[in-house]
């Protein structure tokens, strides 16, 4: 009976490590999967500033080539 007792602990112990070891994965992937988001996040962010960027270049254009077509 003491044998089963203390295997029974051994394995309870062998089940909070895994568990324990399994949530500390879960945390690093949720960790690197925030990362990942920020950096898209901060992707799109200049994405959005270089686009807004090239139409008003594309506009200036416009406006200068209206110009000079109205001489």
């Amino acid at each position: 009976m003491h044998n089963s007792k203390r295997h029974a602990g051994i394995v309870c112990a062998e089940k909070i490590k895994i568990c324990i070891k399994n949530n500390l994965t879960l945390y690093k992937r949720h960790d690197i999967f925030l990362k990942y988001v920020e950096n898209k996040a901060e992707f799109h962010s200049h994405l959005s500033a270089y686009n807004a960027a090239q139409v008003d270049i594309s506009q200036q254009a416009d406006l200068q080539r209206s110009g000079n077509a109205q001489r």
